[in-house]
């Protein structure tokens, strides 16, 4: 890969699976990326059973049925397409095909929570200790998914570079075969020694960039304000505009 190419490249960190049912049960272990390496190592430690898998509700245990013979009749159709399709279909459904949909859950749940309630017993005091910390991180690490979420759905101003991101960026452009790594260690010191003049294209340019970020910042804090979406804004914004908050 050229330098230039790898300059921008981004680690993206990908889920291996989707958290579908995400009622009161927690995912599986081994369903959580991103989740710390230490909790994980602790869980596996006490050897931590997996918790009974909660059955799908009506409404999902239709989706599972009813998916493959949308993609069968409509294979070009998106995701979102197929969803909608199943929505629809399910207000649909015979009440009869329905009711026995609902019946087959209600068992199900039956003997969910009678193994749940062994489940929990079978646990020592240490395992419930590790699996509450669990508990808890899960939460956090969907908190901040939701948040992240948010804040690309309310088209938050994304943070320019800094002038010496600039300056590497520059000689990546003069350097396209060369790979970022070796670009890097060849760049070591060189920024450092670099005088103010010959870095001022650089400071100047990042500079305007920062001003132009912060003006759009704020307005989009105000607009944050206004909608009610107050968990995205900063403290300090808050407390300036303090008169706006009902």
């Amino acid at each position: 890969m050229a330098g230039q190419g790898l300059l921008f490249r981004t680690i993206s960190l990908v889920s291996n699976c989707r958290l579908l049912f995400n009622t009161t049960r927690l995912p599986q272990v081994s369903q959580v990326s991103g989740l710390k390496q230490r909790i994980k190592d602790r869980l596996k430690e006490l050897k931590v059973p997996d918790k009974p898998k909660r059955p799908l509700t009506p409404y999902f245990r239709f989706i599972q049925d009813h998916r493959e013979s949308l993609i069968k009749q409509h294979p070009n159709w998106k995701v979102t397409q197929i969803s909608v399709q199943c929505a629809s279909d399910w207000k649909m459904i015979d009440s009869s095909a329905k009711e026995k949909y609902e019946k087959d859950y209600k068992a199900e749940m039956e003997k969910y929570a009678a193994k749940h309630v062994q489940y929990l017993k079978n646990l020592t005091d240490e395992q419930k200790v590790a699996l509450e910390e669990y508990s808890n991180e899960v939460k956090r690490s969907r908190v901040k998914r939701q948040k992240r979420k948010k804040l690309r759905d309310t088209h938050k101003p994304k943070r320019p570079i800094g002038a010496y991101m600039l300056f590497v960026m520059d000689q990546a452009k003069s350097n396209p075969d060369k790979m970022y790594s070796q670009l890097l260690a060849d760049l070591k010191g060189k920024w450092a020694d670099m005088s103010k003049s010959e870095k001022a294209k650089y400071t100047e340019a990042a500079a305007i960039a920062k001003a132009k970020y912060d003006k759009e910042l704020v307005e989009w804090e105000l607009k944050m304000i206004e909608e009610g979406n107050l968990d995205v804004v900063r403290q300090s914004t808050l407390l300036n505009n303090s008169s706006k908050i009902e």
